[in-house]
C-alpha cells in the first residue's frame, strides 16, 4: 500500500522529469522516467522497507556535485530549479520516515533549540558529527568537510577539537531528524577548512 509521502514523492519526481532542460534529456531522461516506473512498481507491491529505501537513496544520488542534476540549476533557474528544491524536501521527509522505521537513531526536531547563524562551537570529542544515508557515522578524525582537499594531511582529533568553529548555516534535520549546521572559518592544521556537523555534536563557546 503507498502512504501519502510516498504518493507525493512520485508526482514531485515526475513533475522535476517533465520541466528538464532539453540539453540534458540526451543523459538523463531516460534513466529518469525508468525510475518514475519503477517508483510506481516499488511503491504501490509489497516490498519490504530496506529495498523502498535504497531505492531512494539511489535517486537522492543523482543529486550530488559535479555531473549530476544539481548541475542544471543555471541551465533552466526558475521551474527546473523551484520543482528540484520540492523534491529535495519530499524526498528527504521520505528518507527520515524509513530510516526511523529501520530503527536507525531518530529524533524529534521540534525538541532542539536550533544554534542561530553566526554562533560560535566547538566539536564535542567523540559525538557522531554526521550520518551517511548507509548509516555511517563520522567522528574526528573523520569527517563530512564542506569542501574537497587534495594532498592535505587530513588533520588530527586534537587539532578538529581545537578548532573554534562558525556557524554559517542552519541546514535542517538530518536523516536522523536532528538540526544539522555547516560550520566553518575554522583554522584547522594550517588550513581554513568548514565542515557539516550535527547538533548534538556542538556545544557553543
Amino acid at each position: 500500500m503507498m502512504s501519502e509521502l510516498e504518493a507525493h514523492v512520485i508526482e514531485t519526481f515526475k513533475a522535476l522529469v517533465a520541466c528538464l532542460p532539453e540539453a540534458a534529456k540526451e543523459v538523463w531522461l531516460e534513466r529518469l522516467e525508468h525510475d518514475c516506473a519503477e517508483a510506481d512498481a516499488i511503491f504501490s507491491l509489497p516490498v519490504d522497507l530496506e529495498r523502498r529505501y535504497q531505492f531512494v537513496v539511489k535517486i537522492d544520488s543523482y543529486f550530488g556535485g559535479q555531473d549530476t542534476l544539481n548541475d542544471l540549476v543555471g541551465v533552466r533557474a526558475g521551474e527546473f530549479l523551484d520543482t528540484r528544491n520540492a523534491f529535495f524536501y519530499v524526498r528527504w521527509a521520505l528518507l527520515r520516515e524509513y530510516w526511523r522505521a529501520l530503527g536507525r537513531p531518530s529524533h524529534e526536531f521540534e525538541t532542539f533549540t536550533s544554534h542561530a547563524t553566526g554562533c560560535l562551537v566547538r566539536i564535542v570529542p567523540g559525538a557522531a558529527t554526521y550520518f551517511d544515508l548507509d548509516g555511517t557515522a563520522y567522528r574526528p578524525p573523520s569527517m563530512k568537510w564542506g569542501e574537497i582537499v587534495h594532498g592535505i594531511t587530513p588533520p588530527t582529533v586534537a587539532q578538529i577539537l581545537a578548532v573554534t568553529w562558525k556557524v554559517r548555516h542552519v541546514y535542517g534535520p538530518d536523516v536522523t531528524n536532528m538540526p544539522l549546521y555547516h560550520c566553518g572559518d575554522g583554522m584547522c592544521a594550517g588550513r581554513r577548512r568548514s565542515v557539516w556537523v550535527r547538533h548534538e555534536a556542538l556545544v557553543l563557546v
